[in-house]
């Protein structure tokens, strides 16, 4: 299975890590380190892995060694960061223990992440991930009703809601290799493991900063809705076995707080016009372009 899975030289010293792939994230990642190692233990290794960047992202992490271990890449590509850290971790005396993947621009406190790594080292659990909270105090008025909405249909599902974390413990790194050159690193990620076997840790949240504007939301989720179109198409029989674990949207509604269903008409339409430009996305004979909304990074 590649070198993720050797056998560890020196019985009983796992090693926790957490790696944070940053493509251009100069802006963010200071915010995103200073409160990562609040609390966080120190013989958990941080490591931030740089990819196609052409600011000081690199720099900028490099503030934070010796506590933060900064790699480069020179092509811009999540999943190749992702293995290239591990292909590091590998090369170590000490073997990983649990592995969190981070997004860069996810805040999440170190006290709070140790109850996500303190979940992952328990018998028998697989993949752990903390609540999601999209900020959107910023946020124009249709961005947060379509929030309001989408967390509230999702947000009772294990494995459903997404907040830019999530860890696996050393047995449930097993159940994949390397992660592939596709959009929905994430969603691949999940896809191998049931619901039921991503346990969501109460006293964890991930805070991921809405778009800005209405058309800026329309641009991010349609390319989020494109990968999810390419992981389906590359990997159906994993799709697949995902989709049978997860909730159909009859059964999500019925959670949904009475006060939002005046939202829902908007939801839909909204999720129409993301999925179709999403499936243009998907359609064109070209790279789907990486997607964000810079403005609410400053």
């Amino acid at each position: 299975m590649g070198p993720f899975y050797q056998k560890n030289p020196y019985p009983g010293d796992m090693v926790d890590a957490i790696l944070i792939p940053a493509h251009n994230e100069e802006v963010v990642i200071a915010r995103t380190l200073t409160g990562l190692l609040k609390g966080l233990d120190e013989d958990v290794r941080v490591l931030v892995i740089c990819n196609g960047c052409s600011d000081g992202t690199a720099q900028a992490a490099r503030a934070f060694a010796p506590r933060v271990e900064v790699l480069e890449l020179p092509e811009g590509s999540k999943p190749r960061a992702m293995n290239h850290g591990e292909a590091c971790l590998a090369q170590e005396p000490d073997a990983v223990g649990a592995r969190v993947f981070m997004d860069a621009d996810v805040e999440l406190s170190g006290e709070e992440m140790q109850h996500l790594l303190a979940t992952l080292e328990r018998p028998g659990v697989l993949a752990a991930e903390p609540r999601a909270r999209y900020e959107t105090s910023h946020s124009s008025s249709g961005v947060r009703a379509f929030y309001r909405v989408w967390t509230g249909l999702h947000g009772g599902q294990r494995g459903d809601l997404g907040g830019g974390v999530c860890g696996v413990s050393s047995e449930g790194r097993k159940r994949f290799g390397e992660f592939p050159d596709i959009i929905a690193d994430d969603g691949y990620l999940r896809a191998h493991f049931a619901a039921d076997e991503i346990i969501t840790v109460s006293q964890a949240c991930s805070v991921v900063q809405a778009a800005q504007s209405y058309s800026d939301h329309i641009r991010v989720r349609s390319r989020v809705r494109a990968g999810v179109y390419e992981l389906a198409a590359e990997y159906p029989r994993l799709w697949e076995a995902k989709r049978r674990t997860t909730r159909s949207l009859a059964r999500k509604a019925i959670g949904l707080p009475i006060s939002s269903w005046p939202l829902v008409p908007f939801y839909l339409w909204a999720q129409w016009r993301i999925r179709s430009k999403a499936r243009e996305l998907f359609e064109a004979s070209v790279p789907i372009p990486w997607e964000s909304d810079t403005r609410v990074r400053r």
